[in-house]
């Protein structure tokens, strides 16, 4: 009768080991420095293209939804409500969009301070 045998499993490659490190990479979180009003209203979240950065904008949803039909929608139709309730940062709730933080930025600077 042939004798089968059977081994450990092999440990991870140092590859399969940087992946696994790389993956419980917890982001910097950013405020940003001009566009963080202390009575804003909502949070606007980006991610940077690496996803080790998590920029904050705190906004005024009145400010947002007076240039901005997609906002006003999304603000009086309760899109955002899709966020949970565990999204809140400083007890305001956080809206992640998918757009680049310089993006947001200029939109937002433009918004604030057109001239």
């Amino acid at each position: 009768m042939p004798r089968i045998s059977f081994s450990p499993p092999l440990p991870p490659s140092p590859t399969e080991m940087d992946q696994e490190l790389e993956a419980e990479v917890v982001p910097k979180v950013i405020k940003h420095a001009d566009l963080w009003f202390p009575d804003g209203n909502i949070i606007l979240q980006t991610t940077s293209p690496s996803e080790d950065e998590i920029h904050l904008f705190r906004c005024h949803k009145s400010v947002l939804s007076k240039h901005s039909v997609v906002f006003a929608d999304m603000f009086e139709l309760g899109g955002y409500v899709c966020v949970r309730r565990s999204e809140e940062y400083d007890g305001v709730p956080v809206i992640s969009i998918p757009d680049a933080s310089a993006d947001v930025d200029a939109l937002l600077n433009m918004l604030y301070d057109p001239l």
